[in-house]
């Protein structure tokens, strides 16, 4: 260094200064060549302009810890990309035999003080990059034992496991499939699934062929079977892992689908009573209903006889709407959903049509029908003449008598909506949430015995057939009203 405190041109901290791009460009060289390509260019140099910087630093005297943090940073990140300790030091001794050829091409005097300096900080490079690697690679190391022994111990506490090898040898096995399969690890661990199991090998069982499926596509496979020799369904989900081998999780099901199967003993015996209800009583009660209507019609019938049969008439027909509605109740309770079948009707006239069958039987009772904008769509007819009967009707019996039941139809863009409203008592806040239930009546359908509770839960389910819902809203001033919305295309 000169008197004025300037880097001498001849020094080695001046060869670094004039020189530190073109010694950073020769080592990256070497040592890309030294890794085969391992790394990418900016992976590769990362902290070495770092520690070029603080080595010309300690050749100039300066106070300067830049080389061992630039170090130790090259130390650690060359640990987490997978960098060996041998190619570490490889790079260091390149980087020496890069400044030793750029001294020998500059040709000049170097000062035995600068070597030791230069020696120095290398070879404390070196220590700290080291050091700092095998903490990093002990701290990984100490990580991964513990995650492994944390999946271990969720591994015992899950479902039933045990990891095949790709020649189908156990390799562990877990508490609950012990418990499970009934056999200790001392009778399965290391040896192959076809002794442990030979009864699931020959013939070849689901369980055999999904494992070699699995094996062998290196695809996940999920079934469920029953095992035989435990009588016990399983539920079962393999996973290639690394190592071409199979990790593979079961669970015993057993209880489900023995419940699955009463359900659906259950399902067929509902279909099979369905069927019953619709042909065994409809046909005899079709015959009471003509039997009584030829009675009616003969003219030597007396007054008290002729009463008689009109109850009986009634009787029949009220019991054949109960049949009607029993059979739309275990349809929609089986899943099957009550059947409909669209075709393109105007629903303002579908009301007219129905409130003149309905004028006969409650003459004195006013409706106002308002329509407005266009009203066709896609819909069943007869469905939902029972929808807009039943709603009406409901109106009729419990609303004031004396106001009239007002029916508002709306044609909207995409759908139709429609309201029913009447005046009268409201329904009570603790009814409203169990309305549209099957087997809910109102309290003075209760106290008259006239109906079984089915009305709106089946109104509901024809306009869930169609796409639509049905909300109700009733207060002491605005009465009672239930609105619902029909999609277009049904």
């Amino acid at each position: 260094m000169d008197p004025g405190g300037r880097t001498a041109p001849g020094s080695l901290a001046g060869i670094l200064a004039a020189r530190r791009d073109a010694i950073l460009e020769a080592w990256a060289e070497r040592a890309s060549a030294s890794l085969g390509e391992q790394l990418p260019r900016p992976a590769l140099i990362d902290n070495m302009p770092r520690f070029l910087e603080g080595l010309e630093r300690a050749l100039r005297g300066e106070p300067c810890d830049a080389a061992a943090q630039a170090s130790s940073t090259h130390g650690a990140e060359r640990q987490q990309v997978g960098v060996s300790l041998e190619q570490i030091l490889r790079e260091y001794w390149l980087l020496r035999q890069v400044l030793y050829a750029e001294l020998e091409r500059a040709g000049g005097a170097v000062r035995l003080d600068e070597l030791r300096i230069l020696s120095d900080v290398v070879d404390g490079g070196v220590a700290v990059a080291v050091s700092r690697y095998v903490r990093e690679r002990d701290a990984a190391l100490a990580q991964r034992e513990r995650e492994s022994a944390r999946a271990a111990r969720l591994l015992e506490l899950g479902d039933a496991f045990l990891e095949l090898d790709r020649d189908f040898r156990i390799l562990r096995v877990n508490a609950n499939q012990e418990r499970l399969s009934r056999k200790p690890r001392s009778q399965t661990v290391g040896r192959r699934f076809h002794e442990v199991w030979p009864e699931l090998v020959d013939p070849p069982s689901r369980y055999l062929r999904e494992y070699e499926r699995a094996m062998r596509d290196r695809v996940p496979v999920q079934f469920e079977e029953f095992f035989a020799p435990l009588r016990m369904w399983t539920e079962v989900t393999a996973y290639p892992v690394d190592g071409a081998g199979l990790a593979v999780f079961f669970r015993d099901v057993t209880e489900r689908k023995e419940t699955e199967g009463r359900l659906e003993q259950a399902r067929r015996f509902a279909q099979q009573l369905l069927g019953i209800v619709s042909h065994d009583l409809r046909n005899p009660l079709s015959a009471v209903q003509l039997g009584a209507k030829s009675l009616l019609r003969r003219e030597d019938l007396g007054d008290a006889a002729t009463a008689v049969v009109a109850r009986i008439i009634s009787a029949a027909e009220r019991a054949t709407r109960m049949i009607a509605d029993l059979l739309d109740l275990t349809q929609a309770r089986l899943g099957e959903g009550i059947a409909v079948h669209p075709r393109r009707i105007d629903l303002g006239e579908l009301a007219e049509e129905m409130l003149r069958e309905l004028s006969v039987a409650y003459p004195d009772r006013p409706v106002e029908l308002r329509r407005e904008g266009d009203l066709a769509g896609e819909w069943d007819p007869d469905r939902l003449s029972q929808v807009l009967g039943n709603l009406v009707t409901n109106a009729f019996k419990y609303g004031d008598a004396a106001a009239p039941v007002v029916i508002t139809l709306r044609g909207e863009e995409r759908q139709v909506c429609c309201e029913v409203r009447n005046r009268g008592p409201p329904i009570s806040a603790e009814l409203l949430p169990r309305l549209f239930e099957p087997l809910h009546r109102g309290p003075s359908l209760e106290r008259a015995g006239r109906s079984i509770g089915l009305g709106l839960f089946i109104v509901r389910e024809i306009l869930r057939a169609h796409g639509g819902h049905i909300e109700v809203a009733s207060g002491a001033e605005e009465g009672t009203a239930f609105s619902f919305c029909l999609p277009r295309g049904g």
